[in-house]
């Protein structure tokens, strides 16, 4: 077993972001000075943020915009770029008011993992709440249920398929597309679980992919399946609780087209 090493700190003040998981953030890749969908992401963080009582101003999210253009000219002409903001500075205490909001942005080269996207179907073990923007809390019972599974012996080189009650979610960083009945379906978010990404919405919006509730027995029967996010965009999933699916399937051309020609896009 690795030996965790250990960092002892001491502070008379903590960032509310770690200590309260009062932060949210957004990733999304810039592409020769691009961003795909920045309205949709400034919108979701705002909107996020608001549950918070913490508001940004236009001048504010605009400066935001060119910081993260800036990170991202650092590292290429593509690159990965995460914004979280996190509610700051502030003394022991819930209620403590923070001295202003902390922002904190990374960005590093893209790079495609180039490994095919095994899934396996896992169960979501927490009670489902709705998911209206990246909250760093929410994260966190993803990573004890990370954390869960591989107890229960998931290797690593596989992606969990999250799922809850027989209804597919999502898996921990992308929406699931499924190719059923000859017909792309998305899960659906009222009901809880599921993240409603920027790529995903893009697609529903321009009826490439019909957001239903997605049963779990469908991974038995469906064609194709694909992932989406706005790091890699679609990716074809290879393979599903050891089922091969057919990555080169005629019917992720809808997907693509509907995104070819955006700004921020790459080539697909």
């Amino acid at each position: 077993m690795t030996k965790t090493e250990l960092n002892i700190h001491f502070s008379e003040e903590l960032d509310r972001g770690f200590a309260y998981g009062e932060a949210c953030f957004e990733t999304f890749r810039v592409i020769d000075g691009e961003i795909f969908g920045w309205p949709q992401h400034a919108a979701r963080l705002t909107s996020g943020l608001a549950e918070f009582g913490i508001t940004l101003g236009d001048e504010q999210m605009a400066s935001v915009y060119q910081q993260a253009l800036r990170a991202a000219a650092s590292s290429g002409g593509s690159a990965l770029v995460r914004i979280t903001v996190s509610g700051g500075l502030a003394a022991w205490g819930l209620r403590s008011a923070s001295k202003g909001v902390d922002i904190y942005i990374q960005s590093q080269p893209y790079a495609p993992s180039g490994e095919p996207v095994v899934l396996q179907s896992v169960n979501w073990p927490f009670a489902l709440k709705p998911r209206g923007a990246k909250f760093s809390s929410d994260y966190s019972d993803t990573l004890r249920a990370y954390q869960l599974w591989k107890n229960e012996g998931m290797e690593a080189s596989v992606m969990p398929l999250i799922c809850s009650d027989g209804i597919i979610l999502s898996t921990m960083t992308a929406n699931v597309m499924i190719y059923y009945d000859e017909k792309w379906y998305t899960p659906e978010c009222e009901s809880g679980g599921v993240l409603a990404g920027v790529i995903r919405n893009h697609l529903v919006t321009h009826a490439a992919v019909h957001v239903v509730e997605c049963l779990q027995i469908w991974t038995d029967q469906c064609e194709a399946m694909a992932l989406t996010n706005s790091g890699f965009f679609v990716q074809p999933v290879s393979s599903i609780d050891g089922r091969v699916l057919d990555v080169n399937h005629d019917a992720f051309e809808l997907l693509y087209q509907s995104l070819r020609g955006e700004k921020g896009v790459p080539e697909l």
